[in-house]
C-alpha cells in the first residue's frame, strides 16, 4: 500500500496524538479512518424522540393573516 506524508500544526498533531491513545488505534491511520468513520456515520432519526408531543394538527396553527 502507497504512503504519503502530509504537513499538520503541532496542535493538531497533539490533538490527533490524544484521539490516537482514546480510541486505542496503533497509528495515526487507523485514528482518521475512526474519526472519518463517526463523522460519516447517519444521523439518528429523531422519529418517535418525543412520545408525549401530541401530534401536529392543521387547526392548531396559528392564522397569521387573521
Amino acid at each position: 500500500m502507497a504512503t504519503t506524508t502530509i504537513a499538520i500544526q503541532e496542535d493538531t498533531h497533539f490533538m490527533l496524538s490524544s484521539l490516537k491513545e482514546e480510541y486505542g488505534a496503533s497509528n495515526f491511520d487507523e485514528t482518521l479512518k475512526e474519526m472519518i468513520a463517526k463523522i460519516k456515520k447517519p444521523m439518528k432519526s429523531m422519529r418517535g424522540a418525543f412520545p408525549g408531543m401530541p401530534e401536529f394538527r392543521r387547526e392548531d396553527q396559528i392564522d397569521r393573516f387573521s
